[in-house]
């Protein structure tokens, strides 16, 4: 979270990443039994200072990763609702400055009034993978509602800031879902042409 390792929160975890050679190492293990390794981050808000710390923890770890998750959440104990313009852009900047070659899949609560206090025209040109949170517990609602919103956000975002020119459609379903839920989602994505999907 923010400019901190993971290892500060989850102390004497073997696993909870502490260090570039941790991400590394990690990547090597997965990469070996064949499957593909990313890092999952929680940007935090801060000053200019702050940002630019963060980006330059989250550059490191996603070079030596290649593939960064970016949970963006619209609540002050994590990035935080309508922050100042421009901060994202800051951060992204000068995060792909120093990472331009890292995947880069973005993971904001997809509802629409949620997703507009995150400024998605700062985040969207920076990702490759659009990745929505359908999963979350508190929608209360079925996964088939809130993945059709999601993919209208995705439309709009593509006719606004030119999503389409960098990012794939590829939400986060719930894997607590019934599996007539997620039978249902699948149905509906395969008809929306959605290629690949990620589950929590």
């Amino acid at each position: 979270d923010g400019d901190r390792w993971m290892n500060v929160f989850d102390v004497g975890s073997a696993d909870a990443l502490g260090s570039v050679e941790k991400v590394a190492a990690q990547r090597a293990h997965c990469e070996s039994r064949g499957l593909r390794y990313a890092i999952w981050t929680n940007p935090l808000y801060g000053d200019n200072d702050y940002l630019s710390r963060e980006a330059e923890l989250y550059a490191a770890a996603a070079n030596a990763a290649g593939v960064i998750v970016w949970d963006t959440e619209p609540y002050d104990q994590f990035w935080g609702p309508n922050r100042p313009r421009g901060a994202a852009t800051r951060l992204m900047s000068r995060f792909r400055a120093l990472a331009p070659q890292a995947l880069c899949v973005w993971q904001p609560d997809p509802r629409p009034a949620r997703l507009a206090e995150l400024r998605p025209e700062e985040w969207a040109p920076f990702m490759q993978v659009y990745s929505p949170q359908v999963y979350w517990s508190d929608f209360q609602r079925p996964v088939i509602d809130v993945l059709q919103e999601a993919w209208d956000g995705y439309l709009r975002m593509q006719a606004q800031s030119g999503l389409a020119l960098t990012c794939e459609f590829a939400p986060t379903l719930p894997g607590n879902a019934s599996p007539t839920s997620l039978a249902e989602s699948f149905r509906w994505l395969n008809t929306a042409t959605v290629m690949g999907v990620m589950v929590w």
